[in-house]
């Protein structure tokens, strides 16, 4: 066993950050050549290992052709060996004793495991992949009969210093559930079975996130007009004969028209600037052409009243309490009320579940203003 230590976790520790003892150290008699050839085999990088077991052999035996030659050249009279007897049998049975210890050291760093458990083999995304994805789908190849599960490790470092730990995966493949941020990240996999025998972990791969620009983030509109009129935004017709609509739109700026052929003003435009999440609000008011519709009835002037604007930006539809009172109105809705103190609270059902918002305000004479509730948070 190349790594000690004084539990399981320390083997781990050590499999993963000290590098095997050097063939030299266990077989002085080992050429410093064939050496190299188990440490790159043997090599914690997969990309410096040999690419397969041909290139491996290819090797071993050049330095099996290059060794009687060296060694021919740095015998002298006094230590040449009684004749009739050949290296041949000395340098293959050091060149076998190489391969065995490379095998055995291999064998367990990378593929032995602990009681007969085998490290699970990284399948996907490929060691330094690039993915334009913030939830990237990591998998394995199965290495547990049922019962067992998978504890899944990644981090923004390869020392695995600050990591997120994901325990008990029955299947060998996980979707992230939080997007990741552009960078590097590093990932490995370790096998449990049924008794809790670990098998150490996988190799670590890394991969690279270059996650698309996130598209156009959505705000709202509330238009009202007290007149019936056709709505366009960006000189596209959205609906027709309508008073009072709410619409989602891309943030940043746009171009809101009303048009409506019986008044005196014909067309009114106006400018919106949109912001990610929250509620804009354009008010129309035409006048009548007098000498073709009667003149719309005027509210009575309420010098004491204020307008108050309820809406729930994201949401439609909410119901509306005043002092506790259920109103008729859902959001988005506006009422006139007298100067004073109301307590206005919005109720929306979202998921199944209940949910209310609630705010104390002032109404002031002469005042216009919008109440927002959000549900977001």
């Amino acid at each position: 066993m190349p790594f000690k230590g004084d539990n399981e976790f320390a083997i781990r520790d050590a499999k993963l950050f000290n590098d095997p003892p050097r063939p030299r150290d266990l077989i002085p008699e080992i050429p410093r050549e064939l050496e190299e050839v188990v440490l790159k085999a043997i090599d914690r990088n997969p990309e410096k290992r040999f690419a397969s077991a041909n290139e491996m052999q290819q090797r071993i035996d050049a330095i099996r052709a290059e060794i009687p030659r060296t060694a021919a050249v740095e015998e002298t009279e006094p230590t040449r060996r009684p004749t009739g007897k050949s290296r041949k049998p000395l340098i293959s049975g050091i060149v076998a004793a190489a391969i065995v210890i490379a095998v055995a050291i291999l064998g367990w760093q990378f593929f032995g495991g602990r009681d007969g458990i085998v490290p699970p083999l990284l399948s996907s995304p490929s060691n330094g992949a690039i993915l334009e994805t913030a939830l990237p789908t990591l998998s394995w190849e199965a290495s547990l009969r049922a019962g067992g599960s998978y504890r899944l490790e990644y981090a923004a470092d390869p020392e695995f210093l600050t990591l997120e730990i994901v325990s008990r995966l029955p299947e060998n493949t996980y979707t992230l559930e939080a997007p990741l941020d552009s960078g590097t990240y590093f990932w490995r996999v370790e096998a449990v079975d049924p008794e809790g025998n670990s098998s150490g972990y996988s190799d670590i791969y890394a991969f690279t996130l270059h996650p698309p620009a996130a598209g156009p983030i959505e705000g709202y509109v509330w238009i009202t007009s007290n007149l019936a009129s056709d709505f366009y935004i960006d000189d596209m017709l959205v609906e027709s004969q309508a008073k009072n609509s709410v619409y989602a739109l891309d943030t940043g700026g746009h171009i809101v028209l009303a048009k409506n052929p019986q008044s005196n003003e014909k067309t009114m435009q106006k400018a919106v600037t949109i912001s990610a999440g929250d509620t804009a609000s354009l008010a129309f008011a035409f006048t009548r052409q007098r000498e073709e519709l009667e003149p719309e009835p005027k509210p009575a002037q309420k010098p004491d009243s204020g307008i108050i604007r309820v809406a729930t930006p994201s949401y439609l539809n909410a119901l509306i309490y005043i002092d506790g009172k259920k109103q008729e109105k859902l959001t988005p809705a506006i009422f006139t009320l007298k100067e004073g103190i109301y307590v206005i609270r919005v109720e929306l059902t979202i998921d199944g579940i209940l949910k209310s918002k609630e705010e104390t305000i002032r109404v002031a004479a002469g005042q216009d203003e919008i109440i927002k509730f959000s549900f977001d948070n």
